[in-house]
């Protein structure tokens, strides 16, 4: 049996390594993490849709919304809930206001609660019980605007 001594290629490759290990750690270290963001990401893709359909079916959310200018009557809304695949339909409304929060002016969009298609998920507080309430977003507005009172223009 003969034992083949290394090339000179192979010893130059290892001499490198050895003489610049910082650097070769540091490229291994950059594709490690690589590896581990696309790994996490391809893995985040399936949980996120599910944690979105979870939210979907729990909020009743609707899978398609018709506008018009003009609006909807209940006659309307009442010929929509007959049409074939349509298994609920409601009506509401929708308006851009300026209101004053704390002393501050905002641009809001105001919504109607619905009874059936796209409930609320409540954050703090509770569902208005008069009309003189109304329910904020938890991404816009803290917990410490609870109680206070909102001017609409």
């Amino acid at each position: 049996m003969v034992m083949r001594r290394s090339s000179a290629w192979t010893r130059n490759c290892a001499r490198e390594v050895i003489r610049t290990l910082g650097r070769y750690l540091s490229i291994m270290a950059i594709i490690a993490l690589g590896v581990g963001f696309f790994c996490g990401l391809k893995v985040t893709k399936k949980a996120m849709i599910k944690t979105f359909d979870t939210y979907a079916d729990d909020c009743n959310m609707y899978d398609l919304q018709l506008l018009s200018t003009l609006g909807f009557t209940d006659d309307d809304v009442e010929q929509l809930v007959l049409t074939d695949g349509v298994l609920d339909a409601e009506g509401s409304f929708s308006v851009d206001a300026v209101a004053q929060i704390d002393g501050r002016e905002q641009v809001l969009k105001v919504h109607s609660l619905t009874e059936r298609i796209n409930k609320l998920s409540l954050v703090s507080g509770r569902l208005p019980s008069s009309a003189d309430e109304c329910v904020l977003d938890a991404d816009a507005f803290g917990s410490d605007v609870i109680g206070k009172s909102v001017t609409v223009f």
